[in-house]
């Protein structure tokens, strides 16, 4: 990590704008120091002396000098170490921007959840940070990462919103087909006794495998919901199937309740 401009940069830019600045404006009076009051400080003639070489060989003057440099030599540690503290944040927009693989690991609500709250809680947190730290007569600058780092998380959360539009969309279409497959076989009545015994073990599977059809199913619910929390519209086509989903789900538990009062209708008493 580092600085710019860095420590010596900024001490040279001192020492030669400023303290030697100010050192050419006094030699640009040179009454000033050879007026009576100044004479007794001087080894020699005050017209043979050279304003410049008596700033510079006094003590306060070289005791200024290393005053500024430790000044920014602290403040540019304390920058140093406000910076290092942001440096996770760089795993965050390696993460982001990285997000496409991120996303074949993304295949349940869960994930789509987990994913999202991260990856919020990384807006928000950067939403909140303000455009920089003072440290000493130093700003650590923090506006440029933000406007980087931001936009590829928000980026990131969208491509995980679409992501999950598709895993809604699929997990859709296979639950809804599951269900009709399933309800067709139910509402077909045995025409002769062979197929009797055929629609028994046609009712006994879909009393064994209810609860996972509906549990599938609740899946389906739980992603539309998800993307209504975070305002993420599902194409309307998708929409009406959910819908019909719905709707499959009642048709296939009466389909279940009627097979199964069928059955106990025609079994011999």
């Amino acid at each position: 990590m580092r600085c710019s401009p860095d420590g010596f940069s900024v001490s040279d830019t001192i020492m030669t704008n400023a303290v030697e600045g100010a050192i050419a404006l006094i030699a640009s009076c040179p009454r000033l120091l050879m007026t009576r009051s100044f004479v007794p400080f001087y080894d020699m003639q005050p017209s043979l002396l050279s304003v410049s070489h008596v700033i510079r060989d006094m003590p306060e003057y070289k005791g200024a000098c290393l005053s500024i440099e430790g000044v920014i030599s602290r403040d540019f540690a304390a920058a140093l170490e406000c910076a290092a503290s942001l440096e996770d944040k760089r795993t965050i927009f390696d993460t982001c921007c990285a997000i496409d693989e991120e996303l074949r690991t993304i295949r349940t609500r869960d994930d789509v959840h987990n994913q999202l709250q991260r990856l919020v809680g990384w807006h928000r947190g950067f939403s909140g940070l303000s455009e920089g730290f003072g440290a000493g007569c130093l700003f650590v600058d923090i506006a440029p990462m933000k406007a980087l780092v931001m936009p590829a998380v928000t980026r990131a959360i969208e491509a995980v919103k679409a992501h999950a539009v598709v895993l809604a969309h699929s997990a859709c279409v296979e639950s809804l087909s599951e269900i009709r497959t399933r309800t067709t076989r139910l509402l077909a009545r045995p025409e002769d006794t062979d197929s009797f015994g055929s629609f028994q073990e046609v009712c006994r599977l879909q009393q064994e495998e209810y609860a996972a059809v509906l549990i599938q199913a609740v899946h389906v619910d739980e992603l539309y919901s998800l993307l209504a929390e975070h305002e993420q519209r599902a194409p309307m086509a998708d929409q009406v199937r959910h819908d019909d989903l719905k709707e499959a789900r009642i048709t296939f538990a009466k389909a279940l309740e009627d097979a199964e009062a069928y059955l106990l209708k025609k079994m011999p008493s």
